[in-house]
């Protein structure tokens, strides 16, 4: 049988799974297998196949889908989300801040409309990709990195944002700490729970340290199997010359 189950942020795919079987009393013998992963701090819809249709995953890993999320512009870390390690500002995100074009609404909007196309996005270094076997993710953990990551051909039909707005550090942290906390399993969250902390605590010591508020835009985007929503945000930052990424993603619908 095919079920349309809801993920929750926090979860990892295996804890979704357990919590699958438990409410729709799913005999532990039984074949059972996803389509399309998540990251831990992502939600939403996700299609679970149990008994002989666990052989059709190819097929439903294809499908289009849509994706609410909300980018952080300011910070960058190693992952493109929140559950990853704030990245050092360049000299040249430091030049920039001190000549910096607002960030506004019909600005964010004029660089996103820019990615709907079809182009080759780079996978994410902490992903399940592989190179010979090894995972990306584990190369990151190891610092054996390619030089160049592997790219994957996607489409994005169409985005909006929806919503621009201001959050302050405070809150900010307060929020990701909880969120980092949520989650189960090993994703290093003692030393990213002290990267956030460096960031955003108004005692600490870094080159963050005079940015009180956080531009944050919310939107929405159909996409093509394969798409990743951290990258996307990545890049949108980068058309707008500065750091950005993934504060949080949902997975609406699978088309």
């Amino acid at each position: 049988m095919i079920y349309k189950f809801y993920k929750k942020a926090g979860e990892t795919m295996g804890q979704m799974l357990a919590s699958f079987k438990a409410e729709y009393n799913i005999a532990e013998a039984e074949k059972v297998t996803y389509s399309g992963r998540l990251d831990p701090l992502a939600s939403g819809e996700v299609l679970l196949l149990t008994g002989e249709d666990v052989y059709k995953k190819d097929g439903f890993n294809k499908h289009d889908k849509i994706y609410k999320f909300t980018v952080m512009f300011g910070v960058a870390t190693d992952t493109g989300d929140i559950l990853g390690l704030p990245k050092k500002r360049s000299l040249f995100n430091k030049i920039f801040r001190t000549r910096i074009i607002p960030l506004t609404k019909n600005r964010i909007t004029s660089a996103v409309k820019k990615f709907i196309k079809t182009f080759s996005q780079r996978y994410p270094a902490y992903s399940s990709y592989n190179i010979n076997g090894v995972p990306l993710w584990q190369l990151a953990r190891d610092g054996k990195l390619p030089k160049h990551l592997p790219k994957n051909k996607v489409t994005i039909y169409d985005i909006q944002v929806f919503d621009v707005y201001e959050k302050g550090s405070n809150e900010i942290l307060t929020e990701c700490q909880a969120k980092i906390k949520s989650v189960d399993g090993d994703f290093r969250q003692e030393w990213v729970g002290q990267g956030w902390d460096e960031v955003l605590n108004k005692n600490s010591n870094t080159d963050y340290k005079n940015n009180k508020e956080f531009i944050f835009a919310d939107m929405r985007a159909t996409v093509s199997s394969g798409t990743y929503i951290r990258v996307l945000c990545e890049d949108i930052g980068k058309k707008l010359c500065t750091p950005a990424l993934a504060y949080s993603i949902e997975r609406e619908e699978i088309l």
